[in-house]
């Protein structure tokens, strides 16, 4: 229905993925479709009830779909737990930096290192 038209098609790939946990695709374009739904969601949630719901909407359509992602590429519970913790340590240490001020902006840089290691510990 939607093969024609090109971010709808991205958004609601990535949206079944959130929510039924299948992709169709996987690897690099599902987790671009992943990215498109939750930037779609966060427009609308942050349209109706405001910024901030509309981010955690979004941070938490990335985790679930990260980890439905690599749950599916690995089938392996730690990898997908450890590649979740590294997007959602990205996700707060963006938190922080817009939200946060001058201690959230010294803060973010930490948190990111932090994720880094998460996310080197889900390819290893």
């Amino acid at each position: 229905m939607t093969e024609d038209i090109p971010v709808l098609e991205g958004t609601v790939q990535g949206l079944i993925l959130v929510f039924a946990g299948e992709d169709g695709e996987g690897g690099l374009t599902g987790a671009i479709n992943l990215a498109t739904a939750a930037m779609v969601a966060f427009l609308l949630i942050a349209a109706v009830f405001g910024s901030t719901m509309g981010a955690i909407v979004a941070t938490v359509m990335l985790v679930v779909g990260t980890v439905n992602l690599v749950m599916k590429a690995t089938d392996d519970v730690v990898t997908s737990a450890l590649a979740a913790i590294a997007v959602a340590l990205a996700a707060v240490s963006i938190f922080l930096f817009f939200l946060g001020g001058v201690a959230g902006a010294a803060m973010a840089p930490l948190i990111l290192f932090v994720a880094a290691f998460f996310a080197l510990g889900a390819l290893i």
